[in-house]
């Protein structure tokens, strides 16, 4: 961030290129050119917050203002951010649907939920196949295209800093969020199993 300039700054600023002499007063306080400078010092040290704040806006991981334009553009929300609107959230998701890569692979996975905020492991099954130890599961080749997505019963996910905005809840139960973003990012053959311990 740079130093932004404060309303002082300015009207010292603009002051000093007044030209010299008695029809430019610059130490009157109460001359009708001092309130004018005081007036256009606020004005321009205001829009120089505002193109500072600009900056935080062109960034999705921070974004506040701008988050619903971010989110047109990314074509969010979906139906996944109306089981969760907390502005942290609508970040994460908003962040993971710029950055995917499209890798579909068990960590992928892992990687798109951890953004959400959940910890979860996959299983992944193998097609049973002559001369398997016995005792094994027999799968059959369907299995192929099944994900087990190993979870917490129930989540919970407190509120963050830097994350959590004023009106955010304090705390977010439930898997729903979970289930609906996997669901939305898996390829179509794929099935998911979700396996809550």
């Amino acid at each position: 961030m740079f130093n932004v300039f404060s309303a002082e700054d300015y009207r010292d600023a603009l002051s000093n290129l007044l030209p010299r002499g008695p029809a430019w007063p610059r130490r009157a306080l109460s001359s009708t050119l001092k309130n004018l400078l005081w007036a256009w010092g606020d004005e321009l040290a205001r829009v120089e917050s505002r193109a500072q704040a600009l900056l935080e806006e062109a960034d999705p991981r921070t974004t506040t203002e701008l988050l619903a334009d971010w989110e047109f553009d990314a074509d969010l929300p979906g139906a996944c951010l109306e089981l969760g609107q907390t502005i942290g959230l609508r970040r994460s998701a908003l962040t993971a649907k710029i950055t995917d890569a499209g890798g579909y692979l068990p960590q992928d996975y892992i990687d798109l939920a951890a953004s959400v905020g959940f910890t979860i492991t996959i299983t992944e099954y193998t097609p049973s196949a002559p001369g398997d130890p016995a005792g094994e599961p027999a799968w059959d080749l369907e299995w192929w295209f099944v994900l087990g997505i190993n979870a917490a019963l129930e989540t919970v996910q407190f509120a963050r800093v830097g994350q959590s905005a004023a009106g955010d809840p304090l705390a977010f139960f439930g898997n729903d969020l979970l289930e609906c973003v996997l669901e939305d990012f898996k390829q179509a053959h794929i099935h998911l199993l979700f396996l809550y311990t």
